[in-house]
């Protein structure tokens, strides 16, 4: 073996040594779930920000759940009812079943721009958010406890738009929607006791979205997730979740991403290669979840062509306790409109 052949071998080695902390920054591993099992605060009669609380000393002693529940979808049996509000910039589509957002569709752009005269779009004429899911944006998932076949009611109240629910548990969910300018929506969320004994409520699951593609022959390259941790912006993307080694190698896919830290979720969004939906709440989220999803899209399953895979994410609320006759109450900030916008 020659000088040369000795050194192509070092500098091979050492570089197999430095690929590893490259390959972690890039593919970074499964955070371990955070533990929610922190001393509980007394939480006073009226309003909570979402920490967990104790009952009032009155009533028997009753705990916070911090295990994360099922958090699965669960689609109501009953027929599916429709709400629109619209504005100048926007139409928002609210339905009974979740009663969150179903979409998004943008005014001011259009599905395609192309030039060909057979161009394929997403089917709307208008570009379009939260496409091809069942689970609308701003839906609350929570296991059992939360959530049951029964759909929610619709209704307006002037410029509001409002989905009221009433489980059977004694709790009572209201959401209020108000379209705001440049493309936001402002987002109220109540969950109030109507009993008279405490309620254990689990971790809960505000779902900001799902991305998902505009067109056919959109990569999925551009899909993902983005949040805000309080020093710098992170991104969760298709590469994350194949899990591939070195990039094209064997793969060992994830399923499901979940932020670190505690109460450090400053906004997170959802987006595609144009389009975006942010969420960001009036205090920093818990976490943040994020999962891949099939994508329901008859066009391409009659076509014959693949599957495609979208990304949900939610914000995650720590179980906690509602006194009798209380209240915890949300305020989000909704974004949905294009990555690049100048007011």
């Amino acid at each position: 073996m020659d000088r040369k052949a000795i050194v192509v071998l070092l500098v091979c080695f050492l570089l197999l040594l430095l690929s590893r902390p490259l390959v972690e920054r890039i593919y970074p591993p499964v955070p371990a779930p955070a533990v929610t099992n922190a001393p509980a605060a007394t939480m006073p009669g009226g309003t909570s920000p979402g920490a967990p609380a104790a009952a009032a000393a009155s009533e028997p002693s009753i705990s916070a759940p911090t295990d994360a529940p099922t958090t699965g979808w669960l689609r109501p049996e009953a027929p599916e009812q429709e709400l629109a509000i619209e504005n100048d910039e926007a139409r928002y589509l609210f339905t009974s079943h979740g009663g969150g957002l179903k979409s998004v569709e943008l005014k001011d752009y259009r599905a395609t721009v192309n030039c060909r005269k057979n161009a394929e779009t997403n089917g709307a004429a208008f570009a379009t958010l939260n496409l091809h899911t069942d689970v609308p944006a701003l839906a609350l998932l929570g296991g059992p406890l939360m959530q049951d076949n029964v759909p929610y009611s619709l209704r307006r109240e002037g410029d509001l738009a409002v989905a009221e629910k009433q489980l059977t548990n004694g709790l009572r969910l209201v959401k209020e929607f108000l379209t705001s300018t440049n493309h936001q929506l402002e987002v109220t969320l109540r969950i109030q006791n109507q009993t008279n004994a405490a309620v254990a409520v689990p971790p809960l699951e505000l779902v900001i979205g799902t991305a998902s593609p505009m067109q056919k022959n959109e990569e999925e390259r551009f899909l993902g997730l983005q949040f805000y941790d309080g020093n710098k912006a992170q991104f969760i993307s298709q590469s994350w979740f194949a899990n591939r080694f070195m990039g094209c190698g064997p793969s060992s896919p994830r399923l499901v991403y979940r932020s670190e830290g505690v109460s450090n979720v400053v906004w997170a969004a959802v987006q595609n290669r144009f389009f975006t939906m942010i969420a960001a709440p009036e205090s920093p989220a818990y976490q943040v979840v994020a999962r891949q999803t099939v994508l329901d899209w008859p066009e391409l399953q009659q076509g014959g062509g693949r599957p495609r895979s979208g990304y949900q994410a939610s914000l995650v609320h720590p179980g906690t306790v509602i006194d009798p006759g209380g209240v915890i109450e949300w305020k989000v900030t909704l974004f949905a409109g294009p990555k690049e916008y100048n007011t």
